[in-house]
């Protein structure tokens, strides 16, 4: 579990924004008019102060990824309740406290309630929840567990939903597995206006698991794909290595039916086996 210790990176402040970074920023509008508001206020309510003030290091970054975060966050083709499910989801798998207690405000907002918000904590197999509910968080844990929606996930999906919908859940997700890699990389610190999660919450969101991949069937030529090679496999190839100075294509057309590995796997497997 996370230590409270000092950011790696001390957020800029609004007063330390130049006009690069302001475009930057506004490259996700709603973000930066709520920051820039509740700073001119003076307001208790600093949500998302030290987010922006993070991105202000890198304007190039920022408006890059702002880009995105405003389309899934904002203009997406899924509605607000929908958007909300997801993104807490995957807080919660991605153990973001920063970024799971500043959307449980925006949860309640777009209708979810509070029996709902604890059980988002529980996954898409907790009891409660509607078949449609189910299958949209199922989208997250496929994806964390995975990095992929599952056949029968994306089946279920493809009877309400359009592709372009689904493109936009999956880009959700992936948009804010991104972001809470930054904040917690950084050690980004809670803004004023936000309550740290209560500690029996707390403790079950960092003591959670990542599942093991999902297995794979092999490619329309029968072979494997490298990332995706069973550990015991990998091991027999270093302690049996393809010769030296063997070229991996000319090994495969040997070797019909064996995997197939990629130039970078067999690179590394040589190098384990006959290290410099």
């Amino acid at each position: 579990m996370p230590s409270n210790q000092a950011s790696k990176i001390n957020p800029l402040l609004p007063p330390e924004w130049n006009e690069e970074i302001l475009d930057a920023l506004g490259a996700f509008p709603g973000s930066l008019n709520f920051v820039m508001g509740k700073w001119a206020e003076q307001s208790e309510d600093q949500r998302g102060l030290n987010t922006l003030g993070m991105f202000a290091h890198y304007p190039e970054l920022a408006k890059a990824f702002m880009t995105l975060n405003s389309h899934v966050a904002a203009n997406s083709s899924l509605p607000v309740r929908e958007r909300e499910l997801l993104i807490l989801r995957t807080s919660w798998l991605v153990k973001s406290e920063y970024e799971f207690v500043q959307h449980l405000i925006l949860g309640r907002r777009a209708g979810l309630s509070e029996a709902e918000l604890e059980r988002i904590q529980l996954g898409p197999k907790a009891e409660g929840w509607s078949s449609d509910d189910a299958e949209l968080i199922s989208v997250a844990d496929d994806l964390y567990h995975h990095t992929r929606v599952s056949d029968a996930t994306f089946a279920k999906l493809a009877t309400r939903f359009s592709n372009k919908e689904i493109m936009d859940m999956i880009f959700l997700v992936g948009c804010y597995t991104v972001l809470a890699m930054g904040v917690g990389s950084f050690d980004i610190a809670m803004e004023s206006g936000l309550e740290p999660l209560p500690e029996e919450s707390r403790a079950r969101m960092f003591a959670q698991e990542k599942k093991s991949p999902i297995p794979f069937t092999t490619d329309h030529d029968g072979y494997m794909p490298s990332c995706l090679t069973p550990r015991p496999v990998i091991l027999n190839l270093i302690q049996n290595p393809i010769p030296a100075n063997s070229h991996h294509r000319t090994h495969r057309e040997q070797q019909p039916n064996s995997h197939y590995y990629s130039g970078k796997l067999y690179n590394s497997l040589i190098f384990l086996k006959n290290p410099i």
